[in-house]
């Protein structure tokens, strides 16, 4: 009877629906028992149905065990019932590479292009559905389990991947000149512990990288992927040429501690350029959007862009959107980070926003957010040994709290800071290297401590516009600003609360506007702290700084009211 069992596996109208043709793997022999080896009769059946100009393999309720390779031809679908027919490639497996059969060869199934040009020559407009794929133990020389090269049109729902054992491996290998590949509603399992070996990676290695010879529109939705091996679980890396428009969407990510050593990246998106005489190779344009990450360790990043070889190599137009990155650490002094960008100096367009980060352990990372382009209406919390966010260029409408790590901040040395709400970190923003910097209409509610800080200009010579930011104190020895190096512009900024209004030995290019609790505003005269015209609103046994002076002198507040005679200079 006909059945249209293959009417999501295509993607528009003009691709071929092949469904009504369905071929069953047992009337070519497979038996299914897990004993006997079915890859003859497997791919016998998918010659046939190749020869008569496509369908659909259909894989009845069974094990079938798989001792060759399987080649994956065009048109050709396979189908298997959920969660019941499940094809294994044990330690028995010693597949042969064409015309060499004394070689090995890693994939147990692929599609026999091996070229790194793209062409019609290809494996095209097939799915593989429903299916239970299980990898060896021990076999070390079955590296893949499906591998796909030169390819149009391939989609891929509802497979299990089952890579556990003691070799490292991945799932899928997608190496070069791929087009249309769809991975949707699948699992991906490997609890390996190796250092090597992960889920799925997609790359391009070709011989001319250009608008043709790429690897394009891929789509990877509402998959699990549950890892503890020690590569990525999702990689993206141009290898010599390009990848491009890749949406990564409503997928889960579970990575469970390793007994070994702690997986390196959970999501990498990078350049990786083998060849140097190569130019124009990476990623562009990839989404990654509404994805779950529940991490117990990791080594790097839980999401890495970046991490070149060549000087090269395009990263441009990232876009990591709406994310839950929720990750702990047993590690002491844990170089971990949530967002991590790596060697970015040629990378365009990077963009980190509205996603929620949260370090649920007792230990510090290192980061939560570090060097990225635009990092726009996040919550990064937790505990960060150096920042929840650092060394970005425009960081702004983020929430960040609960770093009270010593020697940690919220925000440090990135560019433009503006409307951040920072609740509960010891140290707010930390400016200490070299560059220019605007900070401006932030929220700072510092911890009753009396090591907090709200924003600390220190160590590095820098020109910094501090204006508009309200930060509120508790603790009577915590301080609004602490400045000890650099030209400091102090504008129209207010403090609030029990703490000191500012502390260091630096003097100001320009303090004008500023709202010191309800005692009034500071001078209108660059380098003075307090303006003469409204001291009389001062307390009895206020001390202010006076910074047109080197070194820095202060006056003591000794009587009511307004005057030269009712302020007492005093050493600081």
């Amino acid at each position: 009877m006909p059945i249209n069992l293959f009417s999501k596996a295509f993607h528009s109208s003009d691709r071929i629906r092949s469904a009504d043709k369905i071929t069953n793997v047992k009337e070519f022999g497979a038996v299914g028992n897990g004993i006997i080896d079915d890859s003859t009769s497997i791919q016998n059946a998918i010659d046939h149905t190749a020869s008569i100009g496509g369908g659909t393999v259909f894989f009845p309720n069974g094990t079938y065990l798989v001792k060759n390779n399987i080649i994956l031809r065009n048109k050709v679908n396979l189908l298997g019932i959920k969660g019941s027919s499940q094809l294994i490639f044990d330690d028995t497996f010693v597949g042969t590479k064409p015309n060499n059969p004394n070689k090995v060869y890693h994939p147990a199934m692929w599609n026999e292009h091996n070229q790194r040009t793209y062409n019609q020559a290809t494996a095209d407009s097939f799915a593989i559905r429903d299916l239970i794929f299980a990898k060896s133990t021990t076999n070390a020389d079955l590296k893949v389990i499906i591998f796909l090269s030169n390819t149009n049109g391939v989609f891929i729902e509802g497979c299990q991947f089952d890579m556990s054992g003691t070799v490292d491996s991945l799932a899928l290998y997608v190496f070069s000149c791929n087009y249309n590949l769809t991975l949707q509603n699948n699992t991906f399992t490997n609890l390996t512990g190796t250092d090597k070996g992960g889920g799925v990676w997609i790359c391009n290695l070709t011989d001319k990288p250009n608008e043709i010879n790429k690897t394009y529109n891929i789509n990877i939705n509402n998959n699990d992927f549950i890892i503890n091996s020690g590569d990525e679980t999702l990689g993206l890396y141009g290898r010599d040429g390009i990848v491009k428009s890749v949406n990564i969407t409503n997928n889960k990510f579970f990575t469970l501690k390793s007994t070994t050593a702690a997986q390196s990246k959970v999501l990498a998106i990078f350049g990786r350029t083998y060849n140097t005489g190569i130019e124009g190779a990476g990623v562009e344009d990839v989404i990654v959007s509404n994805n779950i990450f529940e991490i117990e360790e990791i080594e790097a990043g839980v999401i890495t862009i970046g991490g070149t070889v060549s000087n090269t190599d395009i990263i441009k137009n990232i876009l990591i959107s709406s994310n839950i990155i929720k990750f702990k650490t047993e590690i002491t002094n844990s170089l971990a980070v949530g967002i991590l960008g790596n060697d970015l100096g040629i990378a365009e367009n990077i963009k980190v926003c509205n996603n929620l980060i949260s370090n649920t352990g007792e230990k510090p990372f290192k980061f939560g957010i570090y060097k990225m382009w635009d990092v726009e209406g996040n919550e990064v919390n937790g505990l960060y040994s150096q920042a929840n966010i650092a060394d970005c260029k425009n960081v702004f409408n983020n929430n960040l709290y609960g770093n009270t790590y010593s020697g940690g901040s919220a925000i440090r040395n990135s560019s433009f800071l503006s409307n951040n709400i920072i609740k509960n970190c010891l140290r707010g923003i930390l400016i200490n290297k070299v560059g220019t910097y605007t900070i401006q209409n932030n929220k700072i509610y510092l911890p009753d401590d009396p090591s907090a800080i709200g924003i600390q200009i220190a160590t590095a010579p820098s020109k910094d516009i501090i204006t508009d930011n309200i930060i509120n104190t508790t603790h009577p020895s915590s301080v609004a600003f602490y400045f000890s190096i650099g030209t400091i512009t102090l504008l129209n900024n207010m403090k609030f609360g029990n703490g000191r209004y500012l502390d260091g030995r630096v003097i100001l290019a320009l303090s004008q506007g500023n709202r010191i609790d309800d005692f009034g505003f500071d001078t209108f005269y660059p380098g003075r702290i307090i303006d003469n015209e409204i001291q009389d609103a001062l307390p009895v046994g206020h001390i202010c700084w006076d910074s047109t002076e080197s070194p820095v002198t202060g006056w003591k507040k000794i009587a009511l009211g307004n005057g030269a005679n009712k302020w007492q200079q005093v050493n600081l």
